[in-house]
This record gives structure tokens, sequence and C-alpha cells, in this order.
């Protein structure tokens, strides 16, 4: 929850930056010209009006993913949202650690099954974990892709961190299994997701024959 709101902070403040920095400008505009370009100021207050539903979008997401969703119904929810939703919590903060963040170009009408709450907790449980893992890494970069497969829907969460040692990879859906230092992390990150899998029928799998950190979610599609 810690780790949840320091990202949310991120989101949210650098936005504000924007509107405080456009405002001050717009009141030295007018206390010092007589004349006050129109055009300029117009532009101020699309840029303005764009950043307050940025920031809309980050609380909006917020409160949706910080809920229980494991009583939810299963409804058809289309990915894009899915994954904005989730972008929408971390893109900044992957920003301001100069760590580049992939995202897909998703077709609006390519759809899954499932309690989306949940999909966007576990999405951000393995962007979190890749963001640790790159947090040393020169020129850290972190992929999300998505393929239509012809029985599923694939989610997959690239990174070009450091890696898991092959001595611990059958144990790190473990519940309370970590790598990380004390006071750092719980070990509950994959457990959740690995859970969360089960329950939409579905599974996640370490891509052993990637030569990067490779996770990957399978959805069954709808029938």
């Amino acid at each position: 929850l810690g780790e949840m709101a320091g990202g949310v902070a991120h989101e949210i403040n650098s936005p504000l930056a924007i509107i405080s920095s456009l405002a001050q400008q717009m009141i030295e505009t007018l206390n010092e010209k007589d004349a006050v370009p129109l055009n300029q100021l117009k532009k101020s207050l699309a840029t303005i009006d764009r950043t307050v539903h940025r920031i809309a979008m980050i609380v909006k997401s917020l409160r949706s993913i910080s809920r229980d969703g494991s009583r939810d119904p299963f409804v058809p929810t289309p990915v894009k949202a899915i994954l904005d939703e989730t972008f929408a919590l971390c893109s900044e903060r992957f920003r301001l650690s100069e760590i580049r963040l992939k995202k897909p170009t998703v077709p609006t009408d390519l759809r899954f099954s499932c309690r989306a709450t949940e999909i966007s907790q576990a999405l951000l449980n393995l962007l979190n974990n890749s963001f640790d893992a790159v947090s040393e890494t020169s020129d850290p970069w972190i992929e999300v892709t998505v393929e239509d497969k012809p029985n599923y829907i694939e989610i997959a969460v690239t990174d070009n961190g450091k890696g898991i040692p092959s001595d611990i990879q059958n144990k790190i859906f473990n519940p309370f299994f970590t790598t990380k230092e004390i006071g750092k992390g719980t070990g509950l990150g994959l457990g959740i997701v690995y859970r969360i899998m089960n329950n939409h029928r579905g599974k996640i799998e370490l891509d052993l024959s990637s030569a990067l950190t490779r996770f990957v979610l399978q959805f069954p599609k709808i029938p």
C-alpha cells in the first residue's frame, strides 16, 4: 500500500506542477500587459483542462484498483481499458525514474471475461517488481505486450533487469517468498498474481525461453 501511495504521489504531483506553472504564467501576463494575448491564454487553459482530466483519471484508477474486487462478477472487459487504468497509476513514476515503459497498441474490441480490478492489481504487481528489478540497470526499460492467440489472450511483462536466478525460479510463486531486502517486500506480490490467475481459469508463467525476465499471463477467451 505504501509503495502504491508513493507511486500515486508521483503521478499527481507532476500534473499539479503543470497547472501551477501555467496559472502563474497567466497571472503574470494579465498583470503586465494591457492587451492580453488571447491565443496564448487559450492554449494555457486547454493544457490545464487536459491536465485536470489526467488527474481525474488517476484518482478514478486508484479508487478502482485499491478496493477488494474478489467478489465482483466476471464481466467482458476491454483489455485496453484495464491497461489504461493500470498505466495511469505508474507511468509518471517510471518517467521520473528514467525507466522507459513500452506500451502496446491494443484493439478496442479485444475483450475477455474478468474481474477488472483484480487484473489491474496483478499487472501493477508485475510492473512494480520490474521497476525494482531494473532500478540499477543502465538504460532500463519495461515492456508490456498483448497478443490475441487462437484460444487465449496473452499479456506479457518483460524487463531488462538483473533476472531471476535459476535456483529460485520454482519458488517465486510461493506465498511470502521474496529476494528483496528486509522492509522492501512481503513476498506476497507474485503469490497474489498466481491466485488471481487461478481464479480466472488462466495461468501465469515465467518464460524460461526468454533471455530477459518475462512473465506471461494467459486468459481464456470468451466462448
